[in-house]
């Protein structure tokens, strides 16, 4: 579990590469309320397989989740912005899905939206690829 406070300071960030590398041994992680973004790298090579997002959340580094078996990341807000690579490059797992919020604004949701409880999501991925992801309403 991550804290919400260290030394009574409020944390906003986790930094880049702040558990990544750890050679998966990081197998869960709560992100609190309050923290408003995640760096490059931020959990590359943790064994988290589901992770939630307060809404909060605003930035997102590129590969945040790189090489993680995540099956589902669930957003509480709307969707943050990303720097670069989308923060779900390289993820080991195909059948990986978002969960968003009813209410919830970006995340490729279709305009007009009618209440559609799941769609795809491509997101480009400068100079390499486009990928597409499966978006579910909660």
């Amino acid at each position: 579990m991550i804290p919400s406070t260290i030394d009574g300071v409020k944390v906003t960030a986790i930094g880049d590469m702040a558990f990544g590398g750890t050679g998966y041994s990081i197998k869960s992680a709560t992100i609190p309320d309050g923290v408003t973004s995640l760096g490059n790298c931020a959990f590359h090579e943790c064994a988290i397989t589901d992770i939630t997002m307060p809404a909060s959340v605003t930035s997102m580094g590129p590969a945040v989740f790189m090489e993680c078996p995540l099956k589902n990341v669930t957003f509480l807000g709307d969707q943050p912005s990303f720097e670069q690579f989308i923060p779900f490059w390289e993820i080991y797992n195909e059948s990986f899905k978002i969960t968003v919020m009813p209410n919830a604004k970006g995340f490729g949701k279709p305009e007009p939206y009618n209440n559609e409880t799941s769609w795809n999501w491509t997101l480009p991925v400068p100079m390499v690829c486009n990928i597409t992801l499966r978006v579910s309403v909660y």
